[in-house]
């Protein structure tokens, strides 16, 4: 019944750092809307956009990476 899902360190690793980078995104929204004084839906779908297809890209390069280099092992 007490079935543990077992997921690699590195897994859980790439999904705390995705945790942490949306958070961070989160901050970067408060601080835009804060300067600009008002909430334009366009620019913070921009912002979010491009730094989640940033963020998404790097992580899947670097679950490549760790992926390829602890199949080795």
């Amino acid at each position: 019944m007490t079935d543990k899902i077992h997921i690699a360190d590195w897994k859980r690793g790439l999904v705390f750092s995705f945790i942490s980078y949306s958070m961070l995104l989160f901050v970067i929204i408060v601080l835009t809307v804060f300067w600009m004084r008002d909430f334009d839906f366009a620019v913070v779908s921009r912002i979010v956009g491009a730094y989640m297809g940033v963020v998404i890209v790097l992580l899947a390069v670097a679950g490549l990476v760790f992926k390829r280099r602890l199949s080795v092992q």
